[in-house]
């Protein structure tokens, strides 16, 4: 688990994790890992981080790169946990035993690029001057929230690409048209 969990509700925790069922659905790649949506027997939804091959075929695969690799992703999940449960971060549930795996909170949602292209003003694909300072502000809060992490945080890829805008709560559009983003 990645936070304390009373003794005598330990087992139903780790059960709650034991099967999870991969429904085939498109795997999201990035950095060390792959992202699968993942549910459990009562249908509760996961996302499911697997440690990835590498992606060129030219990069070692020997015993040392794959111990390597796999202290990167001991780190992330280390790392992941201490923000596990801030406003604006998926929630960690914990790292799997046997294989490098990390479960966490599944946030149905869209990248931001996706979101800019459905926020778009004009054939050319901007969006307007409000939703850009307002997705700045959200993200800067969510960045600041940072301060309150002990001992340094650093993603390496704060993009587009890795921003989600949750929608499962409030529409895209409901969140432009209030204001604010969940991000």
């Amino acid at each position: 688990p990645a936070v304390p969990v009373d003794p005598a509700s330990r087992d139903a925790y780790e059960r709650r994790f034991v099967t999870l069922f991969d429904e085939g659905g498109a795997v999201r790649r990035g950095g060390l890992g792959e992202v699968r949506h993942v549910t459990n027997i009562w249908g509760e939804a996961f996302a499911l981080k697997t440690l990835a091959a590498p992606l060129s075929p030219s990069t070692p695969q020997d015993d040392a790169s794959r111990k390597r690799r796999e202290a990167a992703f001991s780190r992330e999940y280390r790392l992941q946990a201490r923000v596990s449960g801030l406003k604006g971060f998926p929630r960690v549930y914990g790292i799997g035993r046997v294989a490098p795996a990390l479960l966490m909170e599944w946030v149905e949602g869209i990248t931001l690029s996706k979101a800019a292209r459905m926020l778009a003003v004009d054939d050319d694909g901007r969006v307007s001057p409000l939703n850009v300072a307002r997705i700045g502000r959200d993200l800067f809060e969510l960045l600041a929230r940072l301060d309150v992490v002990e001992s340094g945080i650093v993603h390496g890829d704060i993009s587009c690409g890795n921003v989600m805008v949750r929608t499962d709560r409030l529409p895209l559009a409901e969140q432009a048209e209030g204001g604010g983003f969940d991000l």
